[in-house]
């Protein structure tokens, strides 16, 4: 009897956890919702405004659904094409590259974008990339660090139910270990790729320079001799920050300190 009631009260205590739950969870995702639905409402009001013409109101539309947690190849897309209007190139050119990371293959990404480099002033060679680097890049594209760990994780999974099955019937099986070999292997490869996937933003930070113009210094310091002088949408790898002084490597490989106020990142 005793056993009855205290199965019959651990039941409610799970039945009452269970409903604290889902008012949490009704509590948590109506402020997402609504948050949600409010950018769309902004995103639409910024096309609306681009339409009649008002593209810094359009731009301010854009920005607020940002703020609101909302992003998408579309918005970015929009919001580069409102700056350019208003011949922020700087500015434009950053969101279309925004927009070219969700729309990696879109022609008007790709048309744009150009369209607003022709309009640069400085003409810096392109230092040739890696061989590796593209199909790197259209990996994490495609699965991310998150997909890289998942697959990871399976290969290791099967691994170790391959070394289990392995000792328990002791069998010899040629397939067996070579499938154990094999998952091994890959989940090593995997788990380290998804590592570095994961490392990749702060590796590769990459920046636009949306002043009309900033000294390129070669140390962080005003004084300092002047290395160059760069001009609005130019695109810049970050190296390092140093106080208000960001070190920077130029599209040909050159590198120096550059105020990083003047820099906005993609």
């Amino acid at each position: 009897m005793s056993g009855y009631r205290i199965g019959e009260r651990i039941g409610r205590l799970t039945g009452l956890a269970g409903m604290l739950m889902l008012v949490l969870v009704a509590m948590t995702a109506r402020p997402a919702a609504a948050q949600r639905a409010e950018a769309a409402r902004l995103f639409e009001e910024g096309n609306a405004l681009y339409r009649q013409g008002d593209y810094a109101g359009a731009a301010d539309a854009y920005r607020a659904a940002l703020d609101r947690g909302y992003a998408s190849g579309a918005l970015y897309y929009n919001l580069g094409n409102a700056y350019f209007r208003q011949d922020e190139l700087g500015q434009a050119i950053r969101y279309y590259l925004k927009a070219r990371r969700w729309l990696p293959h879109d022609r008007a990404v790709q048309h744009n974008l150009a369209i607003a480099r022709a309009r640069t002033v400085d003409d810096i060679a392109q230092r040739p990339e890696p061989f590796w680097k593209p199909a790197w890049q259209a990996l994490l594209r495609v699965l991310g660090a998150g997909g890289l760990f998942a697959l990871g994780m399976g290969c290791y999974l099967t691994a170790v139910a391959l070394a289990g099955y392995w000792l328990w019937t002791r069998r010899r099986n040629e397939w067996v270990r070579r499938g154990l070999v094999v998952a091994g292997v890959a989940a090593v490869l995997l788990l380290a790729a998804a590592f570095l996937a994961s490392l990749t933003p702060q590796l590769d930070r990459r920046a636009v320079l949306v002043a009309d113009a900033a000294v390129l210094h070669e140390a962080p310091a005003p004084e300092t001799a002047t290395a160059l002088i760069l001009h609005e949408g130019l695109t810049l790898s970050i190296l390092r920050t140093q106080g208000p002084w960001a070190e920077v490597e130029l599209p040909n490989g050159a590198t120096g300190w550059i105020e990083a106020s003047a820099l906005a990142d993609v």
